[in-house]
């Protein structure tokens, strides 16, 4: 554990249990799955590479057997082309997870639903 620890730093874990709610052991659960899904990416870049859309949709089977997989990486990737940094990537676990409001999960519900951003389903 260690090894991971590094990557993050205390402070970054701090920031990151306060912003979603997760525990360390998660956030650093969701940074080796993170960096498991394109190594070269996140070895060169950090937490500031990118995961393509195509990688996460098709290698992460949370989101290859959901029918919404294109829209929810949409959503949560900050830039809206669904590729996602570390924190867009932990973002979305942390919406999904047990810890989040309902309340949350059901605005993020909405917008999966709400395609045309119309505010309206």
């Amino acid at each position: 554990m260690g090894s991971r620890q590094s990557v993050l730093g205390d402070e970054e874990l701090d920031e990151y249990r306060d912003l979603t709610g997760l525990s360390q052991a998660e956030i650093l659960h969701a940074h080796e799955r993170f960096a498991q899904l394109d190594p070269e990416t996140v070895q060169a870049d950090g937490r500031n590479g990118k995961i393509k859309k195509s990688v996460l949709t098709t290698h992460l089977p949370e989101l290859a057997a959901n029918p919404f997989r294109e829209r929810i990486c949409r959503l949560f990737s900050t830039s809206g082309d669904g590729d996602m940094t570390f924190e867009d990537f932990l973002d979305m676990a942390a919406c999904f997870s047990d810890v989040t409001p309902k309340e949350q999960k059901i605005e993020w519900a909405f917008r999966i639903y709400d395609v045309d951003g119309d505010n309206l389903i």
